[in-house]
């Protein structure tokens, strides 16, 4: 077109490329044409040069069958890619994937969330709260008791709308902003799964604030069970003694759980570790702007995430330590390994974890740190012997049966 003096653009070529991927032309010739005609002219002047171009073009029938080829084939992919779209379901104002109902809130938060026909979110699940943070003396090490009396206001900068669909995962986007700060977040549904990701995008510039996420739950839960770094231990929602009053503000790992024993809201993250449990709910820390020692602390660009998993059974049977460590390490490709067919077994095994690999300290053998998180005991029948050691690497016993019990640390010493 442009050799024959038709001025067509890249954008122009490129919105008939877009026209052409949503099947605008109908998979027909004469669709085609029609569709070439209204994207690419836009000077009436050029209409009958055009018409003579395209008839010199396809006159030739080699171009013509080609073209017919193309645009089958066009309309076959574009069938097969809306029947893939098809994964993420409306009923009403819920989505529906995953044997999961969920029903989002303009700013973000859940206010449905039934799976396998039980209802998990409670009031304010997956909402943001802005509080004032002024511990007084020890600036970044404290929290006060008392600040969700001191909430401030975080204004809905533009509220959540779908930004992208595609055949795996739909993504649903939320901005809230304060004077100085804004903060995105990228909700994530997926097409096999009932998890729901949350990517926090935040330019932060407060000053003595704290920024929460609240996980209010409908379960009747009288514990929070958090990750530990080999292990987990369960701690009180109820606040009836001073020591439990005291701990408003816990430490967890990769995972927490909101257990109402036969089943569960989980939490997942990837670098929060603050939980916070008060009469008002669950919460997880996300940003603070202490100015003690550092004035700079947490200022600037953020990017993180955690996922809310609704739990069917009980957290153990759910492997949520597992899914907890994927979502922070997540598989990288690499070339073949050569894993000792001991750790093959331990491995599939799924009772232990390995912690560590490392080079003994006399640099003769292979030491290996497992543990066991899930609270459970039993034992494990290796391929082959191994050597079990003491923290310090001193041998003890020889064995090709592992026994452990809760919670046990294990040093193994391989050849």
């Amino acid at each position: 077109l442009r050799q024959n003096g038709l001025d067509v653009t890249l954008a122009e070529w490129l919105d008939l490329l877009e026209a052409l991927r949503l099947n605008l032309h109908g998979s027909t010739m004469s669709g085609f044409y029609r569709l070439c005609r209204a994207v690419l002219i836009t000077k009436e002047r050029d209409l009958d040069l055009f018409d003579q171009l395209f008839l010199a073009y396809f006159q030739d029938r080699r171009h013509e069958e080609a073209l017919a080829e193309a645009l089958r084939k066009a309309a076959e992919e574009e069938e097969h890619r809306q029947r893939q779209m098809d994964w993420l379901r409306r009923d009403g104002d819920a989505y529906l994937t995953g044997g999961c109902r969920i029903v989002f809130g303009a700013d973000g938060s859940i206010v449905s969330l039934r799976y396998h026909g039980t209802e998990y979110a409670g009031e304010g699940c997956n909402a943001l709260r802005l509080y004032d943070d002024k511990p007084g003396m020890y600036d970044a090490w404290d929290i006060l008791p008392d600040y969700e009396n001191n909430p401030r206001p975080l204004t809905l900068d533009k509220p959540l709308r779908m930004t992208a669909l595609t055949p795996q995962a739909a993504e649903f986007t939320v901005t809230h902003k304060t004077e100085r700060s804004r903060i995105t977040r990228i909700i994530r549904l997926f097409r096999d799964t009932a998890a729901v990701d949350v990517e926090v995008l935040a330019d932060w510039h407060e000053s003595h604030k704290l920024l929460k996420v609240g996980f209010g739950s409908a379960l009747l839960a009288k514990t929070v069970v958090c990750d530990t770094s080999a292990g987990f231990i369960r701690r009180p929602i109820h606040k009836n003694t001073t020591w439990e009053q005291a701990r408003f503000e816990c430490c967890s790992h990769k995972w927490f759980v909101i257990d109402a024993e036969r089943r569960g809201l989980a939490v997942l993250n990837d670098g929060k570790y603050g939980v916070g449990i008060t009469k008002n709910g669950v919460s997880l820390s996300l940003l603070r702007a202490t100015e003690r020692p550092d004035p700079q602390s947490d200022l600037g660009a953020h990017d993180f995430c955690y996922r809310i998993v609704p739990l069917a059974e009980n957290f153990t049977a759910c492997d949520i330590d597992r899914q907890a460590a994927v979502f922070n390490s997540p598989l990288l490709p690499c070339g073949a390994l050569n894993v000792p067919e001991t750790l093959r077994a331990i491995a599939a095994a799924g009772c232990l974890q390995v912690q560590a690999a490392k080079q003994s300290e006399d640099g003769g053998r292979v030491i290996v740190r497992l543990t066991e998180v899930r609270g459970g005991c039993g034992e494990l029948d290796l391929p082959r012997p191994v050597t079990l050691c003491d923290l310090l690497e001193r041998p003890l016993v020889k064995t090709q049966t592992l026994a452990y019990r809760p919670f046990e640390i294990l040093t193994l010493s391989m050849e």
